[in-house]
């Protein structure tokens, strides 16, 4: 499966490397461009996007242009508006306009990964990543409530950031079962996975 394609309009710098981080290292290709004009081209041109952010400094004409294209395509294109207006008047109007979200700028990533999220461009991605696995704790073969525990608390320790784990406990019980099955369960589940003694 290709990442999602995403189409940024902005003439603002910091809008291509605020959207990578609100990526949160999920793969997707971004076009970035810098006029209506361009967005307009792209959104013909480019039958396979995934989503649209519209930077609304090009004036309100120019991103209800872009909701105009936008809604001319097959799979009904989600849009964001990065706005200059920080009303709720301005939200409301983008969103009766056909946009799916209206973030006011400056916008936090936190914001942006929200939006994004919402979208779900991703859910294919991710539910196909959850199919290519397999269960990452099926080695570990328990009945006992505290053996269920710990597999249900090393899932959860899978889904954070955490880049160390250190397991405990004495020889024999598990310990590397449990750092396999964590590593698999990870967003980094591509990567080496490294026991240490």
């Amino acid at each position: 499966m290709h990442p999602p394609i995403l189409l940024l309009i902005s003439t603002d710098p910091y809008a291509r490397p605020l959207l990578e981080q609100a990526l949160d290292h999920r793969r997707a290709t971004i076009l970035l461009v810098e006029t209506t004009e361009e967005g307009l081209r792209n959104l013909k041109d480019q039958a396979d996007l995934a989503l649209v952010l519209c930077d609304e400094s090009g004036g309100r004409i120019a991103s209800q242009a872009i909701l105009s294209q936008a809604r001319r395509t097959a799979h009904n294109l989600p849009v964001i508006i990065l706005g200059t207006d920080g009303s709720a008047k301005a939200a409301v109007e983008a969103l009766h306009r056909g946009a799916t979200d209206y973030l006011a700028q400056p916008v936090t990533t936190k914001e942006l990964q929200s939006a994004i999220h919402n979208t779900h461009i991703f859910e294919a991605q991710e539910s196909q990543a959850r199919e290519e696995r397999p269960f990452a704790f099926d080695q570990i073969v328990s009945q006992s409530p505290q053996m269920k525990l710990l597999k249900h608390l090393a899932a959860e320790v899978a889904q954070t950031d955490a880049t160390t784990v250190l397991i405990t406990g004495e020889s024999g019980t598990g310990k590397e079962l449990f750092a396999q099955g964590i590593h698999a369960s990870s967003p980094r589940f591509k990567g080496p996975f490294v026991a240490l003694n």
